[in-house]
């Protein structure tokens, strides 16, 4: 018997000496109500307590999701097939009217120079973020869920064209990202090596390669710009709920 029961069962005698044996009754009752609702409420709110904090966990974990902006997109400038390999390719971009304003980005030509570096091999080589969506040079329009959809456009195109007012860009690539025909690896203009060229204004995987071309007619390139993925901080205060 507890102490608060005692004390229930003394108070009682002395208020009511058991001459009313219901009102005791009463007040017995009332504490067993009592201690009923305290334990279950106790329950039930180190229940709703642990759950607020689960959530609130969850919810900081995802507030801290990795966020990164990668835009494809066409030059304004246009080039025969003697870019300069890939440094010529991506300073081509770099320097290009059309490359779009994004704080701490990076900007590197869309476009497979040899066996070693190939589109497919950016993300490894130039750590493009791969699980980003895709976007045109407005930062708005979706090309791509992410990386890995730019190249299987042979089952699923592209949610937009990359640039409609273009129909011939260089690639050198396949339409799942390797190599083709790339002008001698895009040192060579001189007609005695093929280029292979995509279609902008497309969203199947002639997007990537319509086919060989020569190396002579001067055509812009893809380009892509993005930034590395960072930590989105929301500023949560977590209060002591115990």
């Amino acid at each position: 018997m507890t102490n608060n029961f005692v004390e229930l069962l003394n108070k009682t005698r002395a208020s009511q000496s058991c001459e009313d044996p219901v009102k005791s009754l009463h007040l017995i009752n009332e504490y067993k109500v009592n201690q009923y609702f305290r334990r279950h409420i106790m329950i039930r709110s180190e229940v709703y307590v642990n759950t607020v904090k689960f959530f609130a966990c969850i919810f900081a974990v995802l507030s801290f999701e990795s966020i990164a902006d990668v835009r494809l997109w066409v030059s304004d400038a246009t080039t025969n097939g003697a870019i300069g390999a890939r440094a010529g390719a991506d300073a081509f971009c770099q320097s290009d009217i059309n490359r779009p304003s994004v704080a701490s980005s990076t900007t590197r030509a869309f476009i497979s120079i040899n066996l070693s570096d190939r589109v497919l091999d950016m993300p490894t080589l130039y750590s493009i973020p791969q699980n980003e969506v895709i976007r045109s040079a407005d930062g708005i329009t979706l090309i791509a869920a992410n990386f890995a959809a730019l190249l299987n456009t042979d089952t699923t195109p592209l949610l937009a064209p990359v640039d409609t007012t273009v129909t011939e860009v260089f690639t050198g690539s396949s339409f799942f990202g390797g190599l083709l025909n790339s002008c001698a690896f895009f040192s060579d203009a001189s007609g005695m090596f093929p280029g292979t060229i995509g279609n902008p204004s497309l969203t199947s995987q002639t997007y990537l390669t319509i086919g060989p071309s020569d190396c002579i007619t001067p055509r812009p390139l893809y380009c892509i710009t993005y930034t590395a993925p960072s930590a989105v901080n929301s500023s949560i205060d977590l209060i002591d709920l115990y």
